[in-house]
């Protein structure tokens, strides 16, 4: 059975507005500041039973009772809503740097049209992720309110508390149904005022909160916005992410009020699904209803004629989020102000490491005196919470040493590597890279040469600084355009195995075929033995460009299964894509097109997904963390068909010589899904299935075995 078939028979739409009271039956009470006065709750907890007169029974022997079967809970549907980017009056919300998301969830509230969502994947320590404060009268009873769930279809800890004032109320298990929490509030003795703040003490997806209310014995609510149906958004679709789940694709919008149209077309301008809604005039849901798993440009129109259009991807993914896998990940250059954000972009789609570039010119203005960039903190910080790892490149040269030339001397030498440590020092990174393509003409004009004996120096200088200031920090070394198998053995001759923990090179020769890249992974592997020992290898940098005349957009999509599959197969412990976001606007600009998501456009919050983004997705979704096993032997020239297992086994295969036609056993149902999202299933004949391969590769869920 597919999951999607799964989800169909086993959740019940009518599940998905259920609210459910919770009466708090146990509560931690602090002492208050002021006044050394306790805050008190008035527990609401049913009575006890009375228990009914009976005669004493006479002891007898009995069978060994039959143990109950605990009944598996029932999942709850997951809600449509959608996350919008705005604020919220009255309310002092975490920014991204604190936890990943904190902001306006519009869809299924328990009051009104709007709730709060706090998504924080990573949380070291307890964040308030809300507050609010209110004025209050010493010594007063107060009746004290909130509607919470989390985004889950059982139920989970919510690893979360309200607070109010100095006490605090654990939240219980939580699902995706509402529950209502209710406590009396006994303000202190000289306590004025008081703050409700919800705070997060550990991981959470989806905790979203509705309803707030702190009411005194006239019933006047103090709370103020409390349901948060205030909010300030601009016009337009506003989602912070566009790759949506497939059943719960929602669109978060600001248009005119009265009756809006939607319209989703494919990449061949065919309308595939529309629908009507009804607006507020504030901000809205429109349910993306029937829009099957793929690709789409969706057009909102709103009842005065004003039109905005955004592209969509949508996944059939098992959860509400893709998985972040730590084995994919990105290029960002974070000091360029488009990708501010784009930390939450990368992780929309489940890419785990975000790598950015330093320039050593601008954190180094005067000898030793290191002024470090805060968009690398706040993009490090973003992606800190959202559980996106971060790897920073050393940058090249500086005007203050050899002349603004790649070092060459051991003055200019040495002050790399003090300048390596001082970023090591400051920024909170997962690993740190040494220079980028340095035999590259463009990136080491240095009189010394761009020979592996010039950068042997550097290396060592980096990785000997890097160590004393952060010994757990990994250093990346290599780092080339290209792999060059002489070059790296002139490295290794020199000593560099020794002064490195991780091997990096951008192999862009293998751009006309990723399945190149197994030949050159063997390479790289036989000269370290050779040198006396293996280092993992990672792929810091490879993508592909959809400059007009280049790869189309549905290529590029293609890319990403076939280079991220041939590299996970060949032991490659990470991949980065280059890179997250187009470096400009202009079709015909070679560097400018490598992005999985274009630069923003106006009416629409989010960074807009290229079809790469979604094949992306929908890869890291199917692929789960699931580790590479084999391939299988099909008989067929240029055909690829990779096993990743768990406790499920997943396909990835495709033809790179052309269609092809490949026969699998199978014991049932077999999914085969293109890498642009569509969807066939075949039926077993004789148990055998026969799968038309192309360019294209296909994933393949279901009881499959070799033939």
């Amino acid at each position: 059975m597919s999951i999607k078939t799964w989800f169909a028979e086993h959740l019940n739409p009518k599940q998905w507005t259920v609210k459910t009271r919770v009466v708090v039956a146990s509560v931690t009470a602090l002492a208050l500041a002021g006044g050394g006065v306790g805050a008190a709750f008035a527990l609401r907890s049913p009575a006890a039973p009375v228990a009914s007169p009976s005669a004493t029974p006479t002891a007898t022997a009995s069978p060994t009772p039959t143990p109950t079967p605990t009944p598996t809970p029932t999942p709850v549907s997951l809600p449509r809503t959608a996350v919008a980017d705005g604020t919220v009056p009255g309310w002092t919300l975490a920014d991204s740097t604190e936890l990943a998301l904190v902001a306006p969830q519009v869809g299924d509230a328990a009051h009104g049209h709007i709730a709060l969502e706090i998504d924080a994947p990573e949380v070291p320590n307890a964040r308030i992720a809300a507050r609010t404060t209110v004025a209050v009268r010493p010594g007063a009873e107060y009746a004290f309110s909130a509607s919470v769930r989390v985004l889950e279809g059982l139920p989970v800890d919510s690893s979360a508390t309200l607070n109010v004032g100095t006490a605090r109320v654990p939240l219980p298990k939580l699902d995706a149904g509402w529950q209502s929490i209710e406590v009396t509030y006994q303000s202190g003795v000289e306590e004025s005022q008081t703050d409700i703040a919800l705070v997060v003490e550990g991981a959470v997806r989806g905790l979203s909160i509705d309803a707030v209310s702190l009411v005194d014995a006239a019933g006047t609510e103090l709370v103020p916005n409390g349901s948060f149906e205030e909010v300030e958004v601009d016009w337009g679709i506003r989602n912070r992410a566009l790759v949506l789940q497939e059943r719960t694709a929602t669109l978060a919008v600001r248009m005119a009020p009265g009756d809006a149209t939607w319209r989703a077309s494919d990449a061949d301008g065919n309308e595939v699904a529309s629908g009507r809604r009804a607006l507020t005039g504030g901000l809205s849901a429109l349910p993306l209803t029937g829009l099957e798993q793929g690709y789409y440009d969706v057009t909102v129109t709103d009842s005065s004629g004003d039109a905005v259009t955004a592209p969509v991807g949508i996944v059939d993914m098992p959860g509400r989020h893709v998985p972040i896998d730590p084995r994919i990940g990105v290029q960002i250059h974070a000091q360029k102000d488009f990708n501010a954000g784009g930390p939450y972009a990368a992780a929309s789609v489940g890419l785990g490491m975000m790598r950015t570039d330093d320039a050593w010119h601008v954190t180094e203005r005067s000898p030793g005196s290191y002024t470090f960039n805060p968009a690398f903190d706040t993009a490090f910080a973003e992606a800190a919470a959202l559980g996106v790892d971060r790897l920073l490149i050393v940058g090249r040269t500086n005007p203050l040493y050899d002349g603004n030339q790649t070092p060459f001397t051991e003055h200019a030498i040495a002050a790399y590597g003090r300048y390596a440590a001082a970023l090591a020092g400051h920024f909170d990174l997962s690993a740190i890279e040494v220079y980028n393509e340095f035999n590259i003409p463009a990136f080491n004009k240095g009189p010394c040469g761009r020979t592996a004996a010039c950068y042997a120096p550097l290396l060592r200088s980096a990785h000997e600084a890097i160590k004393a200031a952060r010994p757990d920090l990994p250093v990346v070394g290599g780092v080339t355009g290209n792999f060059d198998a002489g070059w790296f053995n002139e490295l290794w001759q020199a000593g560099g195995l020794g002064h490195l923990d991780v091997v990096s090179f951008h192999p862009y020769q293998v751009y006309g075929s990723p399945e190149g890249l197994t030949g050159l992974l063997g390479e790289a592997r036989t000269g370290m033995e050779r040198a006396g020992g293996v280092k993992p290898i990672w792929l810091t940098e490879l993508g592909w460009t959809t400059k007009t005349g280049d790869v189309t957009y549905e290529q590029q999509a293609e890319m990403v299964i076939r280079s991220q599959v041939t590299a996970l197969a060949g032991g490659v412990e990470r991949f980065l894509w280059y890179d997250l976001i187009n470096d400009g606007p202009h079709r015909e600009m070679h560097e400018e097109n490598f992005g999985q998501f274009t630069q923003k456009i106006a009416g629409v919050a989010a960074f807009p997904p290229k079809p790469a983004a979604f094949t992306q997705a929908l890869f890291i979704s199917t692929l789960a963390g699931k580790e590479f096993q084999s391939f299988d032997d099909l008989g067929v020239e240029g055909v690829r068909s990779a096993v990743f297992s768990d406790d499920e086994t997943v396909r990835y295969a495709w033809s790179r010589l052309g269609p092809a036609e490949v026969q699998y056993r199978a014991d049932g149902p077999v999914s085969v899904t293109n890498a642009h999202g569509k969807v066939e299933l075949l039926e077993p004949q004789g148990g055998k299935i026969t799968v038309s391969l192309t360019a294209t590769p296909v994933i393949l869920r279901g009881p499959l075995g070799r033939v």
